[in-house]
């Protein structure tokens, strides 16, 4: 399974290349790459348009550089996957997703009475005694 694309730098990671199944994540909805158009998987495609106050028609037309044909998420010509990446290019930018930010883990040990503790699972009573232990 491939990578879902969540930002335009990921985007830009791929090539700006995406195509039919090509998954992508955009203002937090889940859309696969059709031959024509992109596809919410739940909800009407148009959400997308909406959620980005965006006049579908025009925004489509400007992505694709040609007339698209209807529908929830106006369609390019089949198969133009070049002119479905600068839709895509053109929802991240208006999304404001520029790049992924990947979360990660972060751990603090503390020693209480000689044993090493997560600091997550050390109370919060022992927590004000050792505050006030070290305080001079």
């Amino acid at each position: 399974m491939s990578k879902v694309i969540k930002s335009l730098q990921d985007l830009m990671d791929v090539g700006c290349k995406v195509k039919h199944g090509t998954k992508l994540e955009i203002n937090g909805m889940k859309m696969t790459v059709s031959s024509s158009y992109l596809l919410i998987e739940s909800g009407s495609n148009e959400e997308i348009f909406d959620e980005l106050d965006l006049d579908k028609k025009s925004f489509c037309k400007k992505a694709y550089g040609y007339e698209p044909s209807g529908g929830d998420c106006p369609s390019c010509d089949d198969e133009d996957y070049k002119a479905l990446a600068r839709l895509a290019t053109a929802l991240f930018v208006e999304a404001g997703q520029f790049v992924t930010v990947e979360e990660t883990d972060i751990e603090i040990t503390v020693k209480v009475n000689g044993k090493e503790t997560k600091l997550s699972d050390v109370s919060e009573e022992t927590l004000l005694k050792i505050r006030k232990n070290t305080k001079g």
